[in-house]
């Protein structure tokens, strides 16, 4: 009887830690068209925000800069998207990105 409820509980541990990798959440931001995976062991977040002119700051900065992904226009605007993708793992996934919007530390 003991043996069949340890294996019954084994059984079922495996099936929970399996069914974790399985997404409950696929959002796609309206920014630009960043996207978000969230399952219960991760979270894979592949930003892809429209630039604005408030980021100019951030194109002389290495640091920003190499995230930067510059469209040509006929007029000589800058323009184009910050790309940069997130992993997070348990239980990190579960912390708050605050409004969803932020890209930067």
């Amino acid at each position: 009887m003991r043996d069949k409820l340890a294996a019954g509980l084994i059984i079922l541990l495996i099936c929970i830690f399996i069914m974790g990798f399985i997404p409950l959440r696929d959002d796609v931001y309206l920014d630009g068209g960043t996207k978000e995976v969230f399952t219960l062991w991760y979270r894979h977040i592949r930003w892809h925000r429209l630039y604005s002119s408030n980021d100019a700051e951030y194109l002389d900065d290495p640091k920003y800069a190499k995230y930067f992904e510059p469209i040509e226009t006929e007029d000589g605007s800058v323009r184009g998207y910050w790309v940069r993708t997130d992993f997070y793992v348990f239980p990190f996934n579960f912390i708050s990105l605050g409004d969803g919007m932020k890209f930067f530390d």
